[in-house]
């Protein structure tokens, strides 16, 4: 879980809705690590935010492959 931790805290997001969204994610993990009971509707919460998130990086992979394989990247 500290792995998760780290790479959100260094990642920088220009998007303050995605950045709010991490925020909240590292919120919900700091939870689990201190064994809160979490409610249902916080893990279903959870998933939705990790599932949107994952999405989001899948989408800005492809995208970056694609602009590599252009050589329009870096």
């Amino acid at each position: 879980m500290n792995d998760l931790n780290d790479l959100l805290e260094n990642t920088k997001w220009s998007d303050t809705g995605l950045d709010n969204r991490i925020h909240k994610l590292m919120h919900k993990a700091k939870q689990i690590e201190k064994r809160d009971v979490l409610t249902p509707e916080d893990w279903n919460e959870i998933v939705v935010m990790t599932y949107d998130l994952s999405r989001l990086a899948l989408e800005v992979m492809d995208y970056a492959i694609e602009q590599e394989k252009r050589g329009i990247g870096g």
